[in-house]
């Protein structure tokens, strides 16, 4: 649309719509032409029904995801210092979640996942395989002699066990205790994995 030249309030629903599916279809090279057409509608239009709160949520998700820290850092200081006081629950939750991954807090990242506001946590399933992975092996290096399968579900938000299994498939070189694959040999996977 902008293409054509038509750049208004209609255009800025067209690419909100755009961005949403590409995030539902984890097309983050079509997600973030989207999100760069909307950063220049918003300053251009000035509309009055406005979704640039949730937009900006999700470019502050997506600068984790290309761990951009130069633009991470300077959207930081800008929601911080110019929106004190008028911060949507995106703009909060995702200011939260960066945080976290600055400080390395996975542990708190994922748990910022499960109450994920609108689509920030498509956002954030751009970068999650990389966290889970980096927070697995920190896990098995922290805990002795095994840890249930049941618990590396709930840390690392996983929805069921069938999940987290196949995630430790994908990895590969997990050493379980037990046949039924429900403990996890911490010291054999941590070696087996480093």
């Amino acid at each position: 649309m902008t293409v054509q030249g038509i750049r208004d309030e209609f255009s800025i629903q067209v690419y909100e719509m755009h961005a949403r599916l590409a995030l539902q279809t984890l097309d983050h090279c079509e997600f973030n032409i989207c999100q760069s057409v909307l950063k220049a509608l918003y300053n251009e239009v000035s509309p009055t029904l406005t979704n640039e709160d949730e937009f900006t949520a999700y470019r502050l998700l997506y600068y984790l995801f290309t761990r951009d820290i130069s633009d991470l850092t300077a959207l930081m200081t800008e929601l911080l210092l110019c929106r004190k006081n008028e911060r949507s629950d995106s703009i909060q939750h995702s200011l939260d979640v960066a945080l976290a991954w600055l400080l390395g807090c996975q542990h708190r990242i994922f748990k910022l996942y499960t109450s994920a506001p609108l689509h920030s946590s498509y956002v954030m399933n751009l970068f999650l395989p990389r966290e889970r992975a980096a927070y697995f092996k920190i896990l098995m290096k922290a805990y002795r002699p095994w840890v249930p399968i049941t618990f590396i579900t709930s840390e690392l938000a996983f929805i069921d066990d069938i999940q987290t299994l196949k995630f430790l498939e994908e990895l590969g070189n997990v050493v379980f205790t037990d046949s039924s694959r429900t403990k996890i040999d911490c010291k054999g996977t941590f070696e087996s994995l480093k």
